[in-house]
C-alpha cells in the first residue's frame, strides 16, 4: 500500500527569475498540510517568481488543485506567469485556472448603442473563433490521419449512419416536393410566353446547381448540426470535455474531427440523392401539363443541360457546406457554459449560424460562377 507523501513548496532559482517547486501528494487527505504549506509561503513570497513547477507532484485531486490555485492567483497578480510540468497535476491546475470566470455586473442597464456595439463586436469575435476552430480542425484532421489512435474513428460509421441514413427520408421528401414545385411553377409561368420547352432545363439547372445542394444542407444543419451542438454542449457542461483534457486527449481530435468527417462523407451522398429525386419530382409535376412533349423529349432536353460545370458546382458545394456546418455546430457545443439553458441556447445558435453560413457560401459560389461565366 502506497503511503502519502507530505505536500511541499520550495523556492528555487532559474534564469529570468524564481520558481516555486511543488512536490509530494496534494490530496484531500492531506489538505490541512497543504493549506499550511501555502499559508507559510505566501506572506514572504518574492516579487520575481515567474513559474510554478508541478513536475514533481505525486498524486493530486481537486482539493489540492484549489490549494495550489491560491499560489497561482497571487503570482498572476504581480508578474508574468507560467505553469511548468507535463503530468496530471499540471493539467488539473491549468483546468481549474481556466475555469475561473469573472462575475459580470448585471445591475447596470445597457443602452441601444451599447447593445449594438456589443453585438457587432461579438460577431467579429465569433467569426475569428470560427476561423480559429476551422484551422485547428484542419490541423487535427491531418494529425488524426497520421496518428489515428488519438481520434475516436470507431464512432465514424455510427455518425455517418446518423447523419446520412437517418436523414435520408426527409431529404428525399423535401427534394421531391421542391422539384415538383419548380415543375408546376415553371410550366405555369413559361406557358404565358410559349416557352414550356425550357421547363426541363430550368428544373435541372435549379435543382442541380442550387436547390438540391442548399435544401439538403439546410436539412442536415437542422438535424445533424443541432444534434452535434446539443451533444457536445451537454458533454461540456457536464465536464466530460474537461475530463478528456485531463486524460491528455485533444477534444478537437476526439470529438470534432469524426463529426466533421461524417458530414463530409454523408452530405455529398445525400445531395446526390436529393438532386436525382428532385429531378424526378419536377418531371412528374411538369410533364402531364406540357402538351406535345413526350417523356423521351423531356429526358433529352434535360440531358442537354447536364453540363460538366453544372455537375461540378452541384457536387462541390456539399463538401464546403459539410465543413461549415460541422465546425459551427461543434464550436457552439464546445462553447457552452452553464446548465441546460446554455445547451439549448448554443443549439439554437448553431442551427441559425449553420443555415446562414450555407446561404452565404451558396451566394459566394453563385458570384464566382457569374464572374467566371460558368
Amino acid at each position: 500500500m502506497l503511503t502519502a507523501a507530505a505536500p511541499t513548496l520550495a523556492i528555487a532559482t532559474q534564469e529570468g527569475g524564481l520558481r516555486i517547486v511543488a512536490g509530494g501528494d496534494w490530496r484531500l487527505a492531506g489538505l490541512a498540510a497543504a493549506q499550511a504549506q501555502v499559508d507559510a509561503l505566501l506572506p514572504g513570497l518574492p516579487a520575481d517568481v515567474v513559474q510554478l513547477d508541478l513536475g514533481t507532484i505525486g498524486r493530486i485531486d481537486g482539493a489540492g488543485a484549489v490549494a495550489l490555485l491560491r499560489v497561482v492567483t497571487v503570482i498572476e497578480q504581480r508578474t508574468g506567469f507560467a505553469l511548468a510540468g507535463d503530468n496530471p497535476a499540471t493539467r488539473l491546475v491549468e483546468l481549474y485556472r481556466q475555469r475561473r470566470q469573472p462575475v459580470p455586473d448585471e445591475t447596470r442597464e445597457s443602452g441601444f448603442l451599447e447593445n449594438l456595439g456589443e453585438g457587432a463586436s461579438g460577431m467579429v469575435v465569433r467569426s475569428l473563433a470560427t476561423l480559429e476552430l476551422t484551422s485547428a480542425t484542419a490541423q487535427a484532421a491531418v494529425t488524426s490521419v497520421l496518428k489515428p489512435r488519438g481520434t475516436a474513428w470507431r464512432d465514424l460509421p455510427a455518425l455517418v449512419l446518423r447523419t446520412g441514413g437517418d436523414g435520408l427520408g426527409i431529404v428525399v421528401m423535401t427534394n421531391v416536393l421542391i422539384g415538383g414545385i419548380m415543375g408546376f411553377q415553371g410550366v405555369m409561368q413559361l406557358a404565358n410566353f410559349g416557352a414550356t420547352a425550357f421547363v426541363p432545363t430550368m428544373v435541372l439547372i435549379a435543382q442541380v446547381r442550387e436547390m438540391g445542394p442548399i435544401m439538403t444542407a439546410i436539412i442536415v444543419a437542422g438535424r445533424s448540426g443541432a444534434g452535434f451542438a446539443a451533444e457536445l454542449g451537454s458533454m461540456k457542461v457536464s465536464e466530460e470535455v474537461d475530463a478528456l483534457r485531463t486524460l491528455g486527449l485533444d477534444p478537437i481530435r476526439w470529438l470534432v474531427v469524426p463529426r466533421v468527417t461524417a458530414l463530409v462523407i454523408a452530405l455529398p451522398l445525400l445531395t446526390l440523392i436529393g438532386m436525382a429525386v428532385g429531378l424526378l419530382g419536377g418531371m412528374a409535376a411538369a410533364l402531364p401539363l406540357m402538351h406535345g412533349i413526350s417523356l423521351e423529349t423531356y429526358i433529352s432536353l434535360s440531358a442537354k443541360s447536364m453540363t460538366l460545370s453544372n455537375v461540378i458546382f452541384g457536387l462541390l458545394k456539399p463538401f464546403v457546406f459539410a465543413v461549415a456546418i460541422g465546425v459551427l455546430a461543434c464550436g457552439q457545443g464546445l462553447a457552452a457554459r452553464g446548465g441546460a439553458s446554455a445547451v439549448g441556447l448554443r443549439t439554437t445558435t448553431a442551427v441559425v449560424l449553420s443555415i446562414f453560413a450555407v446561404i452565404v457560401i451558396d451566394c459566394a459560389f453563385a458570384l464566382v460562377s457569374t464572374v467566371l461565366g460558368i
